[in-house]
């Protein structure tokens, strides 16, 4: 059965982007270089890597969306406004609290607060 191994975050700026999926959004690190960056997803790596001279890999901003989900929205958007990233758009709805804001390449990053059950 096929399955997603990783999540790969092509970036411009590799320590900017660890430091907003790590300290913003609090994944934590699993393995480092100097180019690259695995973070634990809960079940997935989050894979950065620098972009490279292959525009087929390079960091566009457009390419992912990501679903951050999270045990406090109000302990996410803390931990979010401490690392200096601002909230594009905040709402609720039937599936819970939501917040989308951007990484540091401008690929979208959705955390939530899934509604309780």
């Amino acid at each position: 059965m096929a399955h997603i191994a990783n999540v790969v975050i092509p970036s411009r700026n590799v320590p900017a982007a660890v430091r907003f999926y790590r300290d913003a959004l609090g994944l934590a690190t699993t393995a480092e270089g100097n180019a690259w960056c695995f973070l634990d997803g809960g079940g997935v790596t989050v894979a950065i890597h620098a972009e490279g001279t292959d525009p087929a890999f390079a960091a566009t901003g457009r390419g992912i969306y990501l679903d951050v989900a999270v045990d406090s929205l109000d302990e996410a958007e803390a931990r979010l406004e401490a690392a200096g990233v601002g909230v594009m758009k905040a709402w609720a709805d039937h599936n819970g609290r939501f917040v989308l804001v951007e990484d540091p390449d401008g690929n979208r990053v959705e955390v939530f607060e899934p509604a309780s059950a």
